[in-house]
């Protein structure tokens, strides 16, 4: 990677976790539950009361996770955003075709989404904390996803594009995606979307499998140039 390229991708720590536990059986459960609810139906017009209710717990119950409402959507919501970062570093450990990897990476966020509404994401867009805890797990991830890449275009199945501004424009249009506006003008779901545009992506930094290295920096020779 170039003095540029290493410039534009510094190292970074994850984002740490909000609350990192442990938490009883009945506190996840309730976590479940209410990742559910916010992802479906949004958070802002929710009160501690109504969730509470829906949940079948006590109010108490819920200020044992969080001293306000506010502050328990942000623990759901980073309780999410680093399942997802652990199920992409899995995914990553798991596999060692760079196309694959890019795929299970974005993945990871395509099936965790699949319920998400345009209310959440007017939610998330209207609300200042909310959306930074976002951006600071989509910064850590476009850094990850800049490696993969990087490590792709080492052995030969990416172009010798800048890794990280691609990864920053996957991880921008990602953003872009989840705009309530964008989504309703597009007429298909965030997930649908996200998937079009990691297809869109690496159809545009993928060589020809004839052109790619051998993983020692060796160009391979095409099997027409053989015969």
């Amino acid at each position: 990677m170039s003095d540029l390229a290493t410039d534009l991708a510094p190292r970074m720590p994850p984002p740490a976790p909000i609350a990192a536990g442990p938490f009883t059986e009945r506190q996840e459960e309730i976590l479940t539950g209410l990742e559910t609810i916010i992802l479906k139906e949004g958070f802002r017009h929710l009160t501690v009361g109504d969730l509470a209710e829906r949940l079948r717990c006590s109010r108490r119950t819920l200020y044992e996770l969080a001293d306000s409402k506010d502050e328990l959507v942000l623990l759901v919501l980073d309780r999410l955003l680093q399942r997802m970062g652990k199920r992409a570093h899995e995914q990553l450990r798991e596999l060692d075709d760079p196309i694959e990897r890019v795929q299970a990476f974005m993945g990871v966020a395509i099936a965790e989404i699949r319920s998400v509404s345009v209310s959440f994401a007017e939610d998330i867009e209207n609300h200042g904390p909310a959306r930074r805890l976002f951006n600071a797990h989509y910064e850590f991830a476009a850094t990850v996803l800049s490696g993969v890449i990087q490590e792709g275009i080492d052995r030969g199945v990416f172009r010798p594009v800048h890794p990280y501004l691609v990864a920053q424009t996957l991880d921008a249009g990602l953003a872009r995606l989840q705009h309530p506006r964008v989504l309703r003008s597009l007429a298909t779901s965030e997930a649908n979307a996200f998937e079009e545009l990691t297809s869109i992506i690496l159809h545009g930094i993928t060589t020809a499998p004839d052109t790619r290295g051998d993983g020692n920096g060796r160009r391979r020779r095409s099997k027409r140039a053989e015969t």
